[in-house]
């Protein structure tokens, strides 16, 4: 994921938007199935610029979120230990930022304070869902081995 978000980055101004004009033009095609005569489908000029941006601020949060799940994911695969949680946590706010230092490397980019925001929320999203779903199946799962032992208990006592 490291290497998706940073080489990213890593692109030149005018190749990032030809690709995000790409990704609008998927979107456009996805929607014009469902309704041909959709603004979104007829988007032009200003209406355009707004889509493009609309999809590029989804990509970031995304790409983000993703991190931070992949991230507590990893974490939660090896402890529970609510205190650990600030291993996965230092990756979704130091990343950004190392995200768009490097943009000061590429041909016509910069940095802005707007995309850390945003990509440290959709980290932090992503690690919330993380840690939502691994607690919610642990959860589940004492559950189950609770309703088994007191089956069993009963089950015995009947014999």
């Amino acid at each position: 994921m490291l290497v998706f978000i940073f080489s990213n980055s890593l692109k030149s101004a005018e190749q990032s938007i030809e690709q995000s004009s790409h990704t609008v033009q998927i979107v456009q095609d996805f929607v014009a199935v469902f309704d041909p005569d959709s603004p979104i489908v007829t988007a032009q000029g200003e209406d355009y610029d707004l889509l493009h941006e609309i999809v590029r601020t989804i990509a970031h949060f995304a790409e983000f979120g993703l991190l931070g799940v992949l991230l507590g994911w990893c974490l939660l695969s090896y402890t529970t230990k609510k205190k650990y949680l600030l291993i996965p946590l230092g990756g979704v706010l130091i990343v950004p930022l190392i995200d768009e230092c490097l943009q000061l490397f590429s041909v016509g980019r910069g940095m802005q304070f707007s995309d850390i925001l945003l990509d440290i929320g959709g980290g932090i999203l992503g690690l919330v869902f993380a840690v939502a779903t691994v607690w919610f199946g642990l959860w589940l799962h004492r559950r189950r081995v609770q309703k088994k032992k007191k089956g069993e208990q009963n089950g015995q006592r009947e014999s």
